[in-house]
């Protein structure tokens, strides 16, 4: 059945400067969820491995917690629960923020201990041998050789954190998803403005994906 449906991106001419500002906001999202995920999924990962049960028993706990139950879910509780638990009130836009970086948290740490797994434990040993403490061996031996396997692993969570950006919409971030749906509702032109937002949102992962191919190539030609 052929469609008469009558397209007019005309519409979508006239939301371009809103979906810029969209995809200014996803970007900053996706840079400070990323940059949080690093950070909070290192400090998982080396609560996980210190060898101490009470310790890594509870992060496993978090982990499991955090990778099985909905993103938006997550969203959601600690958009409405972070001010009544701890007093603290946190704007739509932060608390999107936390809670993708926490999200992203869980699986970076799997990343980091993949690539922590990586190194020879004759290093390890080697390291002790000569004095190093623990922070130290982390510092100068851990840390500088894990790099280079959990680069290709971590572009792949940076294209995750760019993609999940999209569901902080339900709080009223202004990223591109949020905006769009203003124009949708102001024009009543969902096919055309959404067709758009499907568009952009290619044009900016393309280049991410191909940065990916470029590293992960990289890193089979070194192995």
């Amino acid at each position: 059945m052929k469609s008469d449906y009558d397209w007019h991106f005309g519409v979508v001419a006239d939301a371009l400067p809103a979906l810029a500002v969209g995809a200014a906001y996803t970007i900053l999202i996706t840079a400070l969820t990323f940059a949080g995920g690093i950070v909070l999924g290192l400090g998982l990962c080396l609560t996980r491995m210190s060898g101490r049960r009470w310790l890594a028993w509870p992060t496993i706990a978090v982990i499991d917690f955090l990778r099985l139950t909905p993103l938006l879910v997550q969203i959601l509780w600690i958009y409405s629960s972070v001010p009544l638990l701890t007093g603290v009130t946190l704007s739509p836009f932060w608390s999107g923020v936390l809670a993708l970086a926490v999200n992203s948290s869980a699986f970076t740490c799997e990343v980091f201990r993949s690539g922590f797994g990586s190194i020879d434990d004759g290093q390890r040993e080697a390291a002790s041998a000569l004095g190093m403490s623990w922070f130290q061996m982390l510092r100068r031996v851990l840390i500088p050789q894990a790099a280079r396997h959990v680069l290709p692993p971590l572009g792949t969570s940076w294209v995750s954190c760019f993609q999940d950006t999209s569901l902080v919409a339900v709080l009223g971030v202004p990223e591109i998803l949020h905006n769009a749906q203003l124009v949708s509702t102001e024009t009543l032109r969902p096919v055309e403005v959404f067709t758009a937002v499907g568009i952009v949102y290619f044009l900016l992962a393309y280049p991410q994906a191909r940065l990916l191919d470029r590293l992960d190539r990289r890193e089979r030609l070194n192995r």
